[in-house]
């Protein structure tokens, strides 16, 4: 019984530290055209950094720096949407993210064309049109 115990624990072990590496690893989603959920304009090109299931930096892609460890995903031609429209993105905020193939301001029925989802920093979706770099 002791010796299946510690198997347990080692396997639990194992299998957070894997949870952790994907969930706590610099996320950057660049090149995508930005629609934050505010009165602001799109913004085109944009990059979007996501880290321990927040979003740290989003913005122009020159003055959003992305991080040498980070997974990057090439979001060009795609737009970014919060996941929940009442809620902006923006720095601090969960990373609850929709990538999508259409404009959604122009297109009513946009949830048709996403691409990618993602819920506090998960890839529930991961982007099906978008390449990892």
């Amino acid at each position: 019984m002791k010796h299946l115990c510690l198997c347990v624990l080692a396997l639990l072990g194992i299998a957070a530290a894997g949870c952790a590496r994907g969930d706590l690893a610099p996320q950057a989603i660049t090149g995508v055209t930005l629609i934050d959920g505010t009165p602001n304009p799109p913004l085109s090109p944009a990059n979007i950094v996501v880290e321990r299931g927040r979003v740290v930096a989003a913005g122009p892609r020159e003055s959003v720096p992305i991080p040498k460890d980070a997974e990057k995903i090439d979001g060009r031609g795609l737009f970014v949407f919060p996941l929940d429209p009442n809620q902006p993105i923006r720095v601090g905020a969960d990373a609850n993210l929709l990538l999508l193939n259409v404009n959604p301001a122009l297109e009513q029925n946009y949830l048709k064309y996403v691409s990618g989802r993602m819920e506090i920093g998960r890839w529930t979706q991961y982007p099906a049109h978008a390449q990892s770099q």
